[in-house]
């Protein structure tokens, strides 16, 4: 019972963790869409072709694909 417990709290806390990371990335992803003006990673990533320019979100994707792949 005792190891349950403790396995227990070690999922809620990597949990936790994995949220604020990717709360993390999120907002890097958000950061470096409103900063990349000529698009370049989405140039990299071969999705340009999908994305509208006037949607962060699709150029959110693209980064996060694109460092997904570099890493």
């Amino acid at each position: 019972m005792q190891n349950e417990k403790e396995l227990k709290q070690i999922i809620k806390t990597y949990k936790g963790m994995l949220q604020k990371q990717n709360k993390i990335i999120d907002a890097m992803c958000q950061y470096i869409a409103s900063i990349d003006n000529e698009e370049t990673i989405c140039c990299k990533t071969k999705r340009h072709n999908n994305c509208d320019p006037m949607s962060l979100g699709e150029c959110e994707q693209c980064i996060r694909e694109y460092f997904e792949k570099e890493c």
